[in-house]
């Protein structure tokens, strides 16, 4: 993982914009949210917002979506994910999402990290793996297209939806080595 640690180092010495996380061990800690993206408009609905992430990882590439034209922030890459609905606990939602993106059936493996978004909204990234036998489908609603790409090819894009820079920074920075050892395919 030494492709891009000088300037992942870089990006979390800058200081934080207001975004601060805890990590899977629980200590906090700060990070710049959009790393040279404009700051994107609080909207007053937005804050309190409760989401979930979802990241599938398999032979050292992540799955992302580009988002559809129909949905905030068009165009934009991310991992999938999206508000948890009443009622609903963190696994319950993370599986909904990807089952409305990309008609993916997921197993949870555990929680990753939780952060908050500069517009107020609280992420809880999870880590996930696909079942057996089950390939995405882009619901053309909500998702324009979906990528597998390595972290170092998500590192330096200028598209990408302004939580994700700071995940990537935590990434090579090695703050989730522990989840993220050579995953493979599930098996089918």
């Amino acid at each position: 993982m030494g492709i891009g640690l000088g300037l992942d180092r870089k990006l979390l010495q800058r200081g934080s914009m207001s975004s601060e996380t805890t990590n899977s061990s629980g200590s906090n800690s700060s990070g710049s949210e959009s790393f040279g993206h404009p700051p994107e408009p609080v909207s007053s609905r937005d804050q309190g917002r409760h989401a979930v992430v979802g990241i599938l990882y398999e032979d050292r590439h992540f799955l992302v979506i580009r988002r559809s034209q129909f949905v905030r922030a068009p165009g934009l890459i991310c991992f999938p994910g999206g508000g948890i609905e009443p009622g609903e606990d963190l696994h319950t939602a993370v599986q909904r999402e990807l089952m409305e993106e990309l008609s993916l059936a997921v197993r949870v493996c555990g929680h990753l990290w939780t952060s908050q978004t500069r517009w107020g909204t609280k992420l809880e990234w999870l880590v996930c793996q696909r079942q057996a036998g089950h390939e995405p489908l882009a619901n053309p609603q909500e998702v324009e297209e979906f990528l597998w790409m390595s972290p170092q090819m998500l590192q330096n894009r200028d598209d990408l939806l302004g939580s994700m820079p700071e995940f990537l920074a935590n990434f090579f920075a090695g703050r989730f080595d522990e989840h993220f050892q050579d995953t493979q395919r599930p098996q089918g």
